[in-house]
């Protein structure tokens, strides 16, 4: 699989990132906001966050702010490789 991917580890520095598809660690201090601002600064582009899944409060927050997919930890691994490569999981 050869996929390009940007690693961004400061959510300060997202807005200036190019690209359609996000994937988002919702643990991180400052993701959630950082991925909306993001997202909406573009046409076309989405986000997919991934959490503990017992973080239920990233969760919800996530979700109220507009995050297209939110997958636990374990989905995100077993479905990174269709992500990537834009395949039905």
């Amino acid at each position: 699989m050869n996929v390009p991917v940007t690693v961004v580890r400061d959510p300060a520095r997202l807005a200036d990132t190019p690209g359609r598809l996000l994937l988002v660690d919702l643990n991180l201090e400052g993701a959630i906001p950082a991925a909306v601002a993001w997202v909406g600064a573009a046409e076309g582009r989405r986000a997919i966050g991934f959490v503990a899944h017992v973080d239920t409060e990233s969760i919800f927050r996530a979700r109220q702010a507009g995050i297209d997919r939110i997958l636990t930890r374990g989905q995100f691994s077993n479905q990174l490789p269709h992500i990537l490569t834009g395949s039905r999981e």
